[in-house]
């Protein structure tokens, strides 16, 4: 199968995933809230938030290993394939204990330092501790998940991540009829979910692919050294991200307590749900990248940096725009009695969401070259300054979201200098960005803004002013987004790729009907 025609397939296969997703978590969501309370709720949140950092190891290690093995599978080199795998299989291993050690040590300070309602404190460390559990495991699943992105295998980690989604449902409803305290069980459950979806993984990846099965013996002491530099720089650059947004929630916690860490919960919700339409273009396009740049391929990866940076943006823009116009209605009809300040963190978090996007294609080609210790040094640098300033914009009084804001004005701050990161590399710069990317992207976003405030100004709120905003808003998205969000060559390869499925449509047509 053609790269390009992989990478669509790829994004359809995940885009399904998402479908199902969306759904289930903004279910799971308004069930949570029903059944835990907003407090409960909050605190939960708030110590997901404390062991962020667990999971941007997690990430940091899976893309480590999702680069050398692209990068190898590029090569064609079987020998060094395994090779790869069995040391990454060593060095997980290893990270996954030191992370328990570290998480169960960190446990009773933090628990001390947080703002946790009275009498919460047993349930509380329940709550953290089977995170960390499940945490952990996700970390000693890093290698397979890695595997599973080299090989472009997206269809089998939509299955797995739709398997969860649905456990996670299931567990949310048991709290209904469960005695005791229902957040020891939500944390109880969630944690047994995780690893059984992690061995779930871990199993079919073995069962598919020669490669999953470690041969401990071809460890490479040498290679261990690399994979490892290379997870500490990309756990540099991932934790700006993570550490904007959780590091916030903590910040929130000190200065007003839980209530603020629900609102900002469903804030997460709502931009991880933005996220995951961007998501099935960039995990598909990401391993696509490292394998082009294995091969040699140079321009070949920056033309698909420049789409995956365009398509990225406007699938967070189409989220964007429809739910910044209606947030106060639509978070009222979904949750009733949302936490205090869920509308404007929403819009503020989906905004920041939305320009960390613009940057997505370049980032890719920085992950896929590989010289990334500059980079993730002078990101983590941002993030600082973002935090240092969130808390100070409360120390002196302002709104709570604020916070927020800051976030968003520290992703632009990120994207504009991975602009400049890859120029450094590629000597493709901002006015490559601003004509490729930008300017198309912008165009389409202030449209489509148009078109929905066309509605808010006319009418009054209703569903049938949501379903009208949502409508216009995604017509002119998807009509400008077609015209000048797409190169000719993109254009022309979906009209092939359309018919090639309508080709096969029919057959499995006529085929069923000669049977």
């Amino acid at each position: 199968m053609q790269q390009s025609t992989l990478l669509i397939v790829n994004s359809t296969a995940t885009y399904v995933r998402i479908a199902f997703n969306i759904v289930i978590s903004f279910l799971v969501l308004r069930l949570l809230l029903d059944t835990l309370g907003q407090s409960d709720y909050g605190l939960y949140v708030l110590l997901g938030a404390g062991l962020s950092l667990t999971l941007v190891i997690e990430g940091a290690l899976t893309m480590s290993a999702q680069r050398h093995l692209a990068y190898e599978i590029g090569r064609g080199d079987r020998q060094s394939i395994d090779t790869c795998f069995a040391t990454a299989c060593v060095m997980y291993t290893v990270s996954g204990v030191v992370a328990l050690l570290i998480g169960a040590l960190v446990g009773p300070p933090l628990m001390a330092v947080l703002t946790i309602p009275p009498g919460r404190e047993v349930a509380g460390y329940w709550v953290y501790y089977s995170l960390l559990l499940s945490m952990v495991f996700i970390i000693w699943n890093s290698p397979w998940m890695g595997l599973l992105f080299a090989r472009q295998e997206i269809i089998l980690v939509s299955v797995v991540d739709i398997t969860y989604a649905v456990g996670k449902l299931g567990v949310v409803l048991l709290l209904y009829v469960l005695p005791g305290d229902r957040l020891i069980w939500f944390g109880l459950l969630t944690g047994v979910l995780t690893m059984l979806v992690m061995l779930l993984r871990t199993f079919w990846c073995m069962a598919r692919f020669e490669e999953a099965w470690p041969k401990l013996r071809l460890y490479r002491r040498g290679l261990l050294r690399e994979l490892f530099s290379y997870a500490v720089w990309t756990f540099l650059a991932a934790l700006t991200v993570r550490a904007r947004i959780q590091g916030s929630n903590l910040i929130l916690n000190l200065f007003h307590g839980t209530l603020l860490n629900a609102g900002w919960g469903v804030a997460i919700q709502v931009q991880g749900a933005q996220y995951l339409l961007s998501l099935g273009i960039n995990r598909a396009a990401l391993p696509a990248a490292t394998t082009i740049e294995g091969a040699g391929k140079r321009d070949a990866s920056l033309r698909l940096a420049d789409a995956t940076s365009r398509l990225c943006t406007l699938a967070s823009v189409l989220i964007l725009v429809p739910f910044s116009v209606e947030a106060s209605y639509v978070l009222v009809m979904w949750l009733k009695d949302p936490p205090p300040f869920s509308s404007p963190f929403c819009v503020w978090l989906m905004i920041g969401a939305t320009l960390t996007q613009l940057s997505r294609g370049e980032q890719n080609v920085i992950y896929a070259i590989g010289r990334i210790r500059g980079f993730s040094l002078i990101l983590n640098g941002l993030m600082l300054v973002s935090l240092a300033a969130s808390v100070a914009v409360l120390a002196v009084g302002c709104s709570p979201e604020w916070v927020a804001i800051v976030a968003a004005i520290g992703s632009l701050a990120e994207t504009l200098f991975s602009i400049a990161w890859a120029k450094r590399l590629t000597g493709h710069g901002l006015g490559h960005w601003m004509v490729k990317v930008a300017i198309p992207v912008t165009v389409c976003t202030l449209s489509s803004l148009a078109a929905a405030a066309f509605w808010r100004l006319v009418m009054d709120p209703s569903l049938w002013r949501l379903t009208l905003v949502t409508g216009s808003s995604t017509l002119i998205l998807g009509l400008l987004g077609w015209q000048i969000g797409m190169s000719d060559e993109e254009r022309q390869h979906l009209r092939r790729l359309a018919g090639r499925l309508m080709q096969f449509a029919r057959r499995s047509q006529a085929e069923s009907e000669g049977s």
